[in-house]
């Protein structure tokens, strides 16, 4: 597989091939001013859209499908002169015949086609007998080609579920569809090496869990290392629906999580194995078969699954009850017992932490799982890992708020790209499901500087987030800072005052006292930390001086405390 993402594949294209993907893309530079960054940043989110994508493919020419199935099945690249003997060759050109012929407007091959609507790229690559040369797809256009996760079931056997009754939903836990949301903000504390606590706080700690790991399957975020910047933002800038199947995918082919024995519910023998990639499919596709969107009752639910899926993690007939039981019941090695309990362990966990169902209980202290319901939001999943294309409701984005002091306020309607980046740059002061709180401050302005930043990519993103909403102080504020660090300063002090001024510079120069001396105002003045007032004071009394206080109760009894 290539190790390029589209943006680096891009970015490696010259300006005149960047425009005639662009227009295939409906990316149009007019006045032929745009720079090779801008025309990146308009192309990546173009393509990286299945809808649309999908919708070109459609109309490509015959052979396109062909050519992208042979490039997968050899890991995303092959040798330019066995694609281009199948596929077609590509016309050169010199730049000025280049734009006099467009070619991208009537391509004269498949490989043609492919080439200028950016879906393959040439690039070099080690062989055998040196070097040679490959056309290649991008690593984050793969998951757009590749088979469905999930098999169609509008064919299979379609589950009705007894509805569930009045006490099996009394007490309900609702799924969140939110789940891209806390990638962003994963993503960005990554990033700026921030503590995740106040995220766990606001979206739980098993979804937060759950979200980090299938980053890291994915390859967006590194372990022990660096993430790459390209990644993260290709991720970021592609449409949500697309953003949540790649991670869903990740979940799915996760070989290192072992949901059931990290349970500890189950006693599982060392020969053992289950194909976890397979039954988390599986129950992926059970989901996708049950027809109601209200409350189905969940024993009722296991009670069909034990006849139609008997075999779902054990063979009946070659797998002995010992290899897999449940302590904790009677039946230690029944279906109920083993493949019930999986079922439970994936509904309460990863099912619900992505969204895909709403939760029930027959008891306040949510322990006996006793309803479930297949959410919008999940059935809509579902369905996109079946392959199947839904039209995509039209989002109405929302600007984010901004005030003088820079505390800025964003909601799940605010661009991503925009929350993504505003969160590396600015204090995180509240985050909430419903809306994230941000603060722009010398504090967050040098941490984001430490990370790399550049203090002009945050002026230059809110001048395009804020438009004339954006305050032009705050703007200057920010700018002054970049040029000058911090020039305002707010902190806690003590006025000392003294009419003798050789006093005052006996305690400048004073061993105890001068570490609390903060500056000096005049020749009878000085200010000093709160938690030096009584070296200052036993001072003052060697000098022949007793010290009088005017400071407010409070402030007395926490300086001299202190």
């Amino acid at each position: 597989m290539s190790d390029r993402t589209l943006r680096e594949a891009l970015r490696r294209s010259d300006l005149l091939m960047l425009r005639a993907i662009g227009e295939n893309w409906g990316v149009i530079d007019t006045a032929g001013t745009m720079t090779a960054t801008r025309l990146c940043d308009l192309i990546v989110p173009a393509i990286l859209n299945s809808d649309s994508l999908r919708a070109k493919l459609a109309n490509g020419p015959n052979g396109v499908d062909r050519a992208l199935s042979a490039l997968l099945r050899a890991g995303g690249k092959l040798p330019k002169s066995y694609f281009s003997a199948e596929f077609g060759t590509v016309q050169a050109y010199g730049s000025e015949n280049f734009l006099n012929a467009a070619p991208w407007r009537d391509p004269g091959s498949v490989t043609e086609w492919l080439l200028y609507h950016g879906l393959i790229f040439p690039g070099y690559a080690d062989v055998a007998f040196g070097i040679d040369e490959f056309y290649l797809v991008p690593k984050d256009l793969i998951p757009f080609f590749e088979t469905p996760v999930l098999y169609d079931s509008r064919n299979g056997v379609k589950l009705i579920v007894r509805p569930a009754a009045q006490s099996e939903t009394a007490f309900r836990v609702a799924a969140k569809s939110d789940f891209y949301d806390l990638a962003c903000l994963v993503i960005a504390a990554d990033r700026i090496a921030k503590p995740v606590e106040m995220i766990r706080r606001a979206y739980s700690p098993s979804r937060v869990d759950l979200c980090r790991r299938v980053l890291m399957n994915a390859e967006i975020l590194k372990p022990n290392e660096a993430s790459d910047g390209d990644v993260i933002q290709s991720f970021i800038s592609q449409p949500a629906h697309a953003g949540l199947v790649a991670l869903i995918r990740a979940w799915i082919n996760d070989s290192l999580t072992d949901e059931i024995g990290e349970s500890e519910i189950f006693r599982i023998d060392p020969t053992f194995k289950a194909d976890l990639t397979k039954l988390r499919k599986r129950i992926l596709s059970i989901l996708g078969r049950v027809e109601s969107s209200d409350w189905i009752s969940f024993r009722y639910f296991v009670a069909i699954l034990r006849s139609l899926e008997s075999d779902l993690i054990r063979d009946p007939l070659r797998t002995p009850g010992w290899m897999i039981e449940n302590p904790a019941r009677k039946d230690r090695a029944s279906w109920d017992a083993i493949e019930g309990e999986i079922l439970r362990l994936f509904f309460r966990g990863p099912l619900h932490d992505f969204g895909f169902i709403d939760l029930a209980f027959e008891d306040e202290n949510l322990e006996t799982l006793s309803a479930v319901r297949v959410t919008s939001f999940g059935k809509r999943w579902l369905a996109a890992l079946r392959g199947e294309i839904n039209a995509a409701a039209r989002k109405r984005y929302e600007l984010p708020s901004i005030g003088t002091d820079g505390l800025i306020r964003l909601t799940p309607k605010t661009l991503m790209t925009i929350r993504y980046h505003l969160a590396r740059y600015c204090d995180w002061e509240e985050i909430r499901p419903d809306r994230w709180t941000f603060r722009i401050s010398p504090a967050s302005l040098r941490a984001a500087r430490n990370c790399g930043l550049k203090i002009a990519g945050l002026t230059a993103l809110m001048r395009r987030a804020f438009g004339n909403a954006l305050p032009p102080s705050l703007l200057s504020a920010i700018e002054n800072w970049d040029r000058n660090e911090t020039e305002a300063t707010a902190f806690n002090a003590i006025l000392v005052s003294d009419s003798d001024p050789n006093r005052i510079g006996a305690l400048i120069v004073s061993r105890d006292c001068a570490p609390w001396v903060i500056q000096r105002l005049n020749p009878t003045t000085i200010m000093i930390k709160p938690k030096g007032i009584n070296a200052i004071r036993r001072k003052l009394a060697e000098l022949g001086v007793l010290l009088e206080l005017t400071l407010a109760d409070d402030a007395e009894s926490e300086s001299v405390s202190k």
